[in-house]
């Protein structure tokens, strides 16, 4: 009985051993990073805005025709603005997503003041600002893209 219990412990102490190192080995993940991301309008105006932000997204090759394949519900600009409404094109292949022009422009004014990311550039003068957008495929790879949006700089 002893032995049993010697042998039944060992067996349960050495799979929690193995348990918690599986979780530590290195798992390689795909993440597909974006070719391009354009903004429209060409020039955004941060104290009117415009009330659509539209983003256009290209996958570099072999993945630009997964851009069907992306999931609209993951997508997310500057991590945490879902878009309001998404389709994708065929020639050329894209992902396109249109986003709050409001809640856009606040963004841009956080990125401006409250992260310093103020343009050096004389009042009136347009300036680039990133802003960078995630999401998955439905398959569950992640993408992820960057683009500037160009401003017209506010006068401080």
């Amino acid at each position: 009985m002893r032995k049993y219990s010697l042998l039944m412990m060992l067996g349960l102490l050495s799979m929690l051993l193995i348990g918690l190192q599986l979780p530590a080995l290195p798992t390689a993940t795909l993440t597909i990073e974006a070719e391009q991301v354009k903004f429209e309008p060409k020039l955004f105006d941060i104290h009117n805005p415009d009330p659509i932000v539209t983003v256009h997204i290209k996958f570099p090759e072999p993945y630009e025709r997964n851009t069907t394949d992306v999931d609209p519900s993951t997508v997310l600009l500057e991590g945490f603005i879902p878009p309001s409404n998404t389709w994708t094109t065929r020639a050329p292949p894209e992902f396109v997503a249109e986003f709050n022009g409001g809640t856009v422009a606040a963004i841009i004014w956080a990125k401006i003041y409250h992260m310093g990311l103020i343009p050096h550039k004389k009042p009136g003068v347009p300036a680039k600002i990133e802003l960078h957008i995630i999401g998955k495929l439905f398959n569950g790879t992640d993408w992820h893209g960057i683009g500037k949006i160009k401003i017209v700089t506010p006068e401080h």
